[in-house]
């Protein structure tokens, strides 16, 4: 599994079989436009990927794909818009499968955010 940017759209590659020789590539987002180096890309408990991100008005972004893939379905949303920056985004699942995500806005303070309908 893999998020990346290509210019002003964030992509997650998944591959499919132990040599990534087949793999699926989707667009999880164009809304937000992602900065460049400020992912952080997991796998929830379901399986599906999560993507953490900022943007380049300094939000922070989530986003998720279904578990069975993000062709299936994806969701990219801001989740904080008090200035984030500096810190790219990092996160963990919890035991009920929401991430909790750790950044820092434009005046180095902590932030962490729940997103309390990301669970699986």
């Amino acid at each position: 599994l893999v998020a990346y940017l290509n210019g002003a759209t964030l992509l997650i590659t998944e591959c499919r079989d132990s040599r990534c020789e087949s793999r699926s590539e989707s667009n999880l987002s164009t809304d937000a436009v992602p900065s460049i180096g400020s992912l952080d890309v997991q796998l929830g408990n379901a399986g599906q990927p999560i993507v953490a991100y900022t943007t380049s008005t300094d939000d922070l972004g989530i986003g998720l794909c279904h578990p069975s893939g993000c062709s299936t379905s994806a969701v990219a949303t801001v989740i904080d818009t008090d200035n984030i920056d500096g810190m790219s985004p990092r996160f963990i699942i919890d035991d009920i499968g929401r991430p909790i995500v750790v950044s820092s806005d434009l005046f180095g303070d902590l932030h962490v955010d729940i997103p309390w309908w990301v669970t699986q």
